[in-house]
Formats: C-alpha cells, structure tokens, sequence
C-alpha cells in the first residue's frame, strides 16, 4: 500500500486477488486527488469565511476588487463542489475501484494527469474569476466556457480510466459501489455539458470571439432566456443529485461494512435505491423555479418528486418544533408563521434522504 494510506492496512483489508505491486501505482494517483482535495478545502473554506464576514461587514474589504461578495462567493460555491468534494471522490474511487475488482487501475499515470488537469482548470478559475470578473451568471454554472472544456476533459479522462478498469476486473459480479462509481460520472458529464450548454459558446449577443473568452454574451440552449433557466436548474439540481449524493453512497457502500466487519444487509435494497435516483430524481430541479413561466408538466414532474421526502419532511417538521420547545418553551402551531416561513427549507432538506 503506497505511503499515505499505511493506517487504513489492518482497517480495510486489501483483496487476495490483486497484489500490492498493483494497487502501489494506484493508491498514489488516488492521494494525488486527495490532497488537491485537501488543499483545496482549505483555500474555498477562507473563500467562504470572506464572504460570510461580508454578509455581516460590507465594508470590510471595500475597495478590493478581487475580494467583492459575487466574485468570492461563486469560487467558494464551485470550489467546495468540484475543487474540493469532486476531487476527494476521485481519490476515493482510485483507491476503492482496484480493491473491488482484484486488478490494478488500468492507468495511474492518466488519473495524475487528470488530477493536474483539475487544479489547472481551478486555478484558471481564480484568475477569471476574481481577478478579471469573468462570468456567465449562471448559478452553478458561471465558469468561462474553455474552463469548461478543461473541466469536461478532465472528466472524460477518469471516466475512461475507470470503464477500461472495470472491463478488465478479475471479479465478476459488480459490488453496488462499482455501480455507482461508474453510472453517477457518466451522469454528470452529460449533466454538466448540456447544463452548461456548452455547444454554444457564443452566447447571445456581442462578439463570438469575445464570448468564448471571457462568457459575457452568456449561454444557452434556446433564444429564450427561461429555456436557458430550465438547462440551468436542471442541471444545478442533478449536480447533487446524480453526483454528489451517489458518490457519498458509493464510499459509505464500501466503507461501512469493512469497517464493521459485516456484510452488506441487502444489496437488492442497494439497487433499488441505485434505480430509484437514476428514474425519478432527475426532473426535480424545477422546484427552484416553479414561479417562473414553465410548462405546467414540468412544474408537476418536480412537486410530485417531492413526494419521496414526505416522511422526512415530517420528521423535520416536528423536530423543528421540538427543538423550539425546548429552547424557548413553547411549540410552534404548524401554521404558526415562524414555521411556515422555513417550510421552504424543509422539503429539500428532507427530498434527499427521503430518495436514499
């Protein structure tokens, strides 16, 4: 086992059918991911501390450009997702992916250029970002579209490394982490390429070239600006859904039950669960838009899919209550306004443990 991952050896045994010659080269492309993850965290979290002073001091950087709240706050949002989070994933999947199919991973050497590839694509963001104010003011969608290309690229690259790895398994039934570590990065490639819509780098209006660089003409699918925001929270939604979600499934799938020492419960509930998200939790996006001028089906498809959070729903309902029982000795009507002004919060809260 490559140096870094020493104290995991007697935690998690290593599979008899691959050797430790193997899994070496592997297990350092994986720490490659993790510590950029790492570093990473540290830097989007002062990111985050930054603006949240900003939300209670203004003025405490007034005068900096590169420090304003639109600026620092969209690299805190994308660097917590993908500089940060995205990247510890990939880690985790190089390090789990030789361990459940007993070979090593087809090829170290492209998951480090991936992960270079990664820190190149986050550090050109913020250059972009919060030194030139470059933008596409799309929420979860606001990098330049060549920053794109770089982060789609990346992608492809681990995509490959892992099917080319799985194809040449020496274990034959697939363990419901496999699945999840192929379906959900082959959902957010096509997630993120048609959320961000980048088959139209040019935008709307201005010139091409222009666009292309800096993303100031926008983007979108159709020369309306509400279909564009249909793409956008399509995409914005499934981002946690179809990747962030999964992919914490597909760790906890692989870590719990070596850590426990016990076996699975029920791998058929596993798959329900895996064909659950895959069918019914791709149209929920559009709750975040449901004032807006959209196809009543649509708007229909993303109230009914919150149907699946109803019990979770209540329960945090009523542990809200309880809470304020406790804390300023009185329990909130239901229709008390206090309550309804956070009931908002509560349904998505609940609408991703209650697809799990």
């Amino acid at each position: 086992m490559a140096q870094g991952f020493g104290w995991l050896e007697k935690l998690l045994p290593v599979n008899r059918l691959v050797s430790r010659e193997e899994l070496r080269d592997g297990d350092r492309a994986a720490l490659w991911w993790l510590v950029s993850g790492v570093v990473w965290l540290t830097i989007v979290d002062l990111f985050g501390l930054i603006i949240a002073t900003e939300l209670v001091a203004p003025q405490t950087f007034a005068g900096v450009e590169f420090l304003t709240f639109p600026r620092i706050r969209i690299l805190h949002v994308n660097g917590v997702i993908f500089a940060w989070l995205s990247a510890m994933y990939w880690g985790a999947v190089f390090f789990m992916l030789p361990r459940l199919l007993g070979r090593g991973l087809y090829s170290p050497g492209l998951a480090r250029f991936s992960a270079v590839l990664w820190n190149l694509m986050f550090i050109g963001a913020f250059v972009t970002v919060a030194i030139l104010g470059w933008n596409q003011g799309r929420e979860y969608g606001e990098l330049v579209w060549w920053l794109d290309v770089l982060l789609v690229i990346a992608w492809l690259l681990n995509i490959y490394n892992v099917i080319a790895t799985v194809l040449t398994r020496r274990v034959r039934p697939l363990y419901v982490t496999v699945w999840w570590m192929v379906a959900s990065p082959l959902w957010l490639a096509a997630d993120y390429i048609i959320g961000n819509v980048l088959w139209r780098p040019q935008g709307y209006v201005g010139d091409p070239i222009q666009n292309l660089l800096t993303g100031t003409g926008g983007s979108g699918a159709a020369p309306t600006w509400i279909a564009d925001g249909m793409l956008n929270w399509w995409y914005a939604h499934n981002l946690f859904g179809l990747w962030l979600t999964p992919m914490l499934l597909a760790v906890l799938y692989y870590l719990v039950p070596r850590i426990t020492n016990t076996p699975l419960y029920s791998q058929t509930l596993s798959f329900i669960s895996f064909w659950g998200m895959a069918f019914f939790y791709t149209g929920v996006g559009h709750h975040h838009i449901l004032q807006a001028p959209i196809p009543g089906w649509l708007k229909t498809y993303a109230t009914l899919s919150f149907g699946n959070a109803a019990g979770t729903g209540v329960y945090l309902r009523d542990r809200y209550r309880a809470d304020h029982a406790r804390a300023l000795g009185q329990v909130l009507h239901q229709h008390a306004p206090a309550l309804r002004a956070h009931r908002p919060d509560l349904l998505p809260a609940g609408q991703h443990p209650g697809f799990l």
